[in-house]
């Protein structure tokens, strides 16, 4: 697992996986979100964004990130963004990319990191519990760290 400053392989935008996912996130265009791939380049502080890399080929991308929910402010921090390129999906690089942001953010000293997800199997493998169900198809989770 890279930071984004530590192994960039190319612009975010043209990765089929960017495409997919944040094409369909009002208001992000590719220079607002390789603004913020950017601004999350150091591994030390949040922002804090992981990619999964294949040579130059992205794999997957992983977000750490102060607040992604208005419902919830009191909730921080949270992992966002999670996207593994289609051709990758089932080989344990969604999962490898959780666990690489956890151990980040228990690094940061960070007790606890939420989640939305329309999808809660996936992260309860993984160790997550159910935090909120604001929705039948919408849920808040969280990975307690310690």
């Amino acid at each position: 697992m890279f930071t984004a400053s530590e192994r960039y392989a190319a612009p975010m935008s043209t990765q089929p996986s960017t495409r997919e996912f944040w094409t369909r996130v009002p208001g992000v265009t590719a220079q607002t979100l390789e603004a913020r791939i950017a601004e999350a380049d150091s591994g030390t502080a949040l922002p804090l964004c992981r990619l999964a890399l294949d040579g130059d080929d992205l794999l997957g991308v992983i977000n750490l990130i102060d607040a992604d929910d208005d419902r919830y402010p009191e909730l921080a921090p949270w992992l966002a963004g999670l996207v593994v390129d289609v051709r990758s999906r089932g080989r344990g690089v969604g999962a490898a990319l959780v666990r690489q942001l956890l151990a980040d953010a228990a690094a940061l000293r960070c007790p606890v990191v939420y989640l939305g997800t329309a999808g809660p199997a996936f992260y309860a493998r993984l160790g997550a519990t159910v935090q909120a169900q604001p929705s039948p198809t919408d849920w808040i989770m969280r990975f307690d760290l310690g």
